[in-house]
Protein backbone atom coordinates (compact mmCIF):
# COMPACT_ATOMS: atom_id res chain seq x y z
CA UNK A 1 0.00 0.00 0.00
CA UNK A 2 1.33 3.37 -0.98
CA UNK A 3 0.36 7.04 -0.85
CA UNK A 4 1.53 9.53 -3.46
CA UNK A 5 2.44 12.99 -2.20
CA UNK A 6 3.39 15.87 -4.48
CA UNK A 7 3.57 19.67 -4.45
CA UNK A 8 -0.10 19.96 -5.46
CA UNK A 9 -1.33 17.51 -2.78
CA UNK A 10 -3.07 19.05 0.19
CA UNK A 11 -2.59 17.84 3.73
CA UNK A 12 -6.25 16.75 3.63
CA UNK A 13 -5.65 14.65 0.46
CA UNK A 14 -3.02 12.62 2.31
CA UNK A 15 -5.09 12.40 5.50
CA UNK A 16 -8.05 11.07 3.52
CA UNK A 17 -5.98 8.52 1.57
CA UNK A 18 -4.37 7.29 4.80
CA UNK A 19 -7.70 7.02 6.66
CA UNK A 20 -9.24 5.03 3.81
CA UNK A 21 -6.67 2.32 4.55
CA UNK A 22 -6.58 2.80 8.34
CA UNK A 23 -9.99 4.12 9.47
CA UNK A 24 -9.03 4.11 13.17
CA UNK A 25 -5.84 6.11 12.62
CA UNK A 26 -5.23 9.70 11.65
CA UNK A 27 -2.15 11.56 10.44
CA UNK A 28 -1.42 15.21 11.15
CA UNK A 29 1.48 17.30 9.93
CA UNK A 30 3.44 19.84 11.95
CA UNK A 31 5.74 22.81 11.37
CA UNK A 32 8.30 21.61 13.89
CA UNK A 33 9.89 18.25 14.64
CA UNK A 34 9.86 16.79 18.15
CA UNK A 35 11.92 14.37 20.19
CA UNK A 36 11.00 10.70 20.45
CA UNK A 37 7.94 10.08 22.66
CA UNK A 38 7.13 13.79 22.97
CA UNK A 39 3.71 15.09 21.99
CA UNK A 40 3.10 17.69 19.30
CA UNK A 41 1.25 20.87 20.19
CA UNK A 42 -1.91 21.85 18.30
CA UNK A 43 -0.50 25.33 17.62
CA UNK A 44 2.19 23.77 15.40
CA UNK A 45 -0.27 21.76 13.28
CA UNK A 46 -0.35 22.56 9.56
CA UNK A 47 -3.86 23.34 8.26
CA UNK A 48 -5.45 20.57 6.16
CA UNK A 49 -6.03 23.00 3.27
CA UNK A 50 -2.31 23.71 2.82
CA UNK A 51 -0.49 22.38 -0.24
CA UNK A 52 2.64 20.35 0.42
CA UNK A 53 4.41 22.53 -2.16
CA UNK A 54 3.79 25.60 0.01
CA UNK A 55 4.79 23.89 3.24
CA UNK A 56 7.95 22.26 1.90
CA UNK A 57 9.65 24.29 -0.83
CA UNK A 58 11.87 21.42 -1.97
CA UNK A 59 9.16 18.78 -2.35
CA UNK A 60 9.05 16.63 -5.45
CA UNK A 61 6.51 13.84 -6.01
CA UNK A 62 7.11 10.96 -3.60
CA UNK A 63 5.51 7.58 -3.00
CA UNK A 64 5.27 6.58 0.65
CA UNK A 65 4.82 2.98 1.79
CA UNK A 66 2.00 2.56 4.31
CA UNK A 67 1.99 -1.25 4.47
CA UNK A 68 0.31 -2.82 7.52
CA UNK A 69 3.59 -4.24 8.86
CA UNK A 70 5.33 -0.86 8.82
CA UNK A 71 6.14 0.60 12.23
CA UNK A 72 4.71 4.02 13.02
CA UNK A 73 8.16 5.33 13.99
CA UNK A 74 9.57 4.26 10.63
CA UNK A 75 6.76 5.97 8.72
CA UNK A 76 7.15 9.20 10.69
CA UNK A 77 10.93 9.21 10.13
CA UNK A 78 10.51 8.53 6.41
CA UNK A 79 8.05 11.40 6.00
CA UNK A 80 10.43 13.78 7.76
CA UNK A 81 13.41 12.58 5.73
CA UNK A 82 11.67 12.67 2.34
CA UNK A 83 9.44 15.72 2.81
CA UNK A 84 11.07 17.74 5.58
CA UNK A 85 7.75 17.87 7.41
CA UNK A 86 6.95 16.32 10.78
CA UNK A 87 4.06 13.87 10.87
CA UNK A 88 2.25 12.29 13.81
CA UNK A 89 0.00 9.24 13.74
CA UNK A 90 -2.92 9.31 16.17
CA UNK A 91 -5.16 6.40 17.16
CA UNK A 92 -8.86 6.55 17.86
CA UNK A 93 -9.86 5.88 21.46
CA UNK A 94 -13.62 6.27 21.77
CA UNK A 95 -14.35 9.89 20.87
CA UNK A 96 -10.72 10.98 21.29
CA UNK A 97 -7.60 10.85 19.12
CA UNK A 98 -4.43 9.89 21.00
CA UNK A 99 -0.98 10.59 19.62
CA UNK A 100 0.87 7.29 19.37
CA UNK A 101 4.12 8.67 20.79
CA UNK A 102 4.41 5.92 23.44
CA UNK A 103 3.56 3.12 21.00
CA UNK A 104 5.45 4.26 17.90
CA UNK A 105 7.15 0.84 17.79
CA UNK A 106 3.79 -0.77 16.92
CA UNK A 107 2.89 -1.50 13.31
CA UNK A 108 0.19 0.45 11.51
CA UNK A 109 -2.00 -2.67 11.54
CA UNK A 110 -1.63 -3.11 15.31
CA UNK A 111 -2.38 0.58 15.93
CA UNK A 112 -5.48 0.40 13.73
CA UNK A 113 -6.69 -2.80 15.46
CA UNK A 114 -6.19 -1.16 18.85
CA UNK A 115 -8.21 1.86 17.72
CA UNK A 116 -10.99 -0.37 16.43
CA UNK A 117 -11.10 -2.25 19.74
CA UNK A 118 -11.71 1.04 21.58
CA UNK A 119 -14.93 1.73 19.67
CA UNK A 120 -18.24 0.48 21.10
CA UNK A 121 -19.77 -2.26 18.90
CA UNK A 122 -22.80 -0.07 18.12
CA UNK A 123 -20.61 2.73 16.67
CA UNK A 124 -19.92 3.01 12.96
CA UNK A 125 -16.60 3.44 11.18
CA UNK A 126 -15.08 6.87 11.98
CA UNK A 127 -15.30 9.69 9.49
Amino acid sequence: MKIKIGPESTIKDVQTAFSEVYPYLRVDFYKTHHKTQELFEDKDMIAPTKLFGLVSKSITPKTIDISPNRKVSDLEKTIYKKLGIAMQVSRRSGDLWLQTSKTDDWTLAKQNQSGQAMIPQSATTPS
